[in-house]
Parts: structure tokens; sequence; C-alpha cells
């Protein structure tokens, strides 16, 4: 087979037409442009914000659980200064108590600060 035979093959190939309406290939390439092309872009950024609102939702998850830990700690600091206020308490009640006992006391009268508790005692 020469060059020239499988050229002329070659030709009626490629250039081989059937009569189809200009209207409907017409048709055809308004339909893949607007709706095939669209409907992939719209699929493309529905995925992406589907993404975005993931990733999202894990960024406030971990905002949520970073604030639920320091609520616990605060919690807690704040159980602990509950208790520490109650010790303090305890302690004042038992000094008022050593103070009380202490004023009770007579002063002995070779005391020479004697009359000067007694003032004290009277301001």
């Amino acid at each position: 087979m020469t060059w020239l035979a499988f050229l002329n093959i070659a030709r009626k190939v490629l250039f081989f037409t059937i009569p189809i309406p200009v209207a409907v290939i017409l048709a055809a390439a308004l339909y893949v442009h607007f709706y095939s092309i669209p409907s992939a872009i719209k699929q493309y950024v529905s995925g992406a914000e589907l993404q975005a609102s993931k990733t999202e939702i894990v960024a406030l998850q971990k905002i949520a659980d970073e604030q639920k830990r320091r609520a616990d700690n605060a919690e807690a600091a704040g159980l602990k200064l509950a208790q520490s206020m109650a010790d303090v308490r305890q302690q004042k009640i038992g000094l008022q108590d050593e103070i009380n006992k202490l004023q009770a006391r007579p002063v002995d009268p070779a005391c020479r600060v004697g009359g000067l508790i007694d003032e004290l005692r009277n301001n």
C-alpha cells in the first residue's frame, strides 16, 4: 500500500459526514456549556463547602474542649478556695477563743504593763 492510498483512506474516514441539523449540534453544545460544566463547578464548590464545614466543626470542638477544661479547672479552684476559706474561718474561731481566754485572765499586779493592757481593753 502506498502512501497516497493510505492518505486517501484517512481522508475519507476523517471527513466522513452525516447530515445532522445544525440546530441539534448547537443545542448539544449549549447543553454541555450551560449545564454540565456549571454542574461540575457546583459539585466542586459543594464539596469544598462541606470540607470547610467539617474543618469548622473540628475547630469549634477543640474550642469547646478547651473551654470545658478551663471550666473544670475553675470549678476545682473554686472548691479549693471554699475549703481554704472554711479552714481559715475555723482558725479564726480558734484564735478568737484563745484571745478571749487571754483577755479573761487577770493581770498580775506586779506587772508594769497591766495599766497599759487595761487601757487598751477599754479602747
